[in-house]
């Protein structure tokens, strides 16, 4: 159970830093550029299941409970393997970062050479993964407190956070998206 715990929090780790690839992509190449879906689900369920198989191989005590005596079923923090899954989110969360940085200081370019929509739908991703990420950095930073083992408060605010983060994920990427905004608007008059 620790394993494909371990394993979907870093696919969505890695997807979210697909999205800022996005887009970067987005912002270099276009917004009418085609991604090659092979790379995105190579880099977004490849790489955490190869991190993942990875640790379990090298640390296969570091998964379960230690001792019988212990009703819970997560990565041992004596062994190092909780590592393995907080280092590749800590380097998603490096990379948000980056992004945003780069994408702000960049940006002017693609409001200079598109059409008012397609800024429109690239203004709404871009604020969508800044929102996303200071809310994703925020929620794993909880989880990186858990260390010391008389903070029994810190979990119960990591699933709050991350409860709130899926939530705030899906209306800014589904409900508040100007994109399907727009395509909602067709399908239901399609005038």
């Amino acid at each position: 159970m620790a394993f494909l715990i371990q394993y979907f929090y870093v696919v969505g780790a890695c997807q979210f830093a697909m999205e800022g690839v996005h887009l970067l992509v987005t912002l270099s190449h276009g917004i009418t550029r085609v991604w090659k879906k092979w790379l995105m689900l190579a880099i977004g369920w490849g790489l955490p299941l190869l991190i993942s198989v990875i640790a379990i191989i090298i640390a296969t005590d570091g998964y379960g409970p230690p001792s019988p005596l212990q009703k819970f079923c997560w990565l041992s923090f004596k062994i190092g393997t909780w590592w393995s899954m907080h280092i590749p989110i800590g380097l998603v969360q490096l990379f948000g970062i980056v992004c945003v940085i780069v994408i702000g200081v960049l940006q002017n370019r693609v409001k200079d050479s598109s059409d008012e929509e397609e800024y429109k739908t690239f203004k709404s991703n871009f604020v969508a993964f800044v929102c996303v990420l200071i809310l994703y950095i925020v929620t794993w930073l909880f989880a990186f407190m858990e260390l010391d083992p008389f903070k029994t408060k810190m979990p119960y605010l990591f699933l709050i956070f991350h409860a709130l983060l899926g939530i705030v994920i899906s209306l800014l990427y589904c409900t508040l998206n100007y994109q399907v905004r727009l395509k909602l608007k067709t399908k239901i008059s399609p005038n």
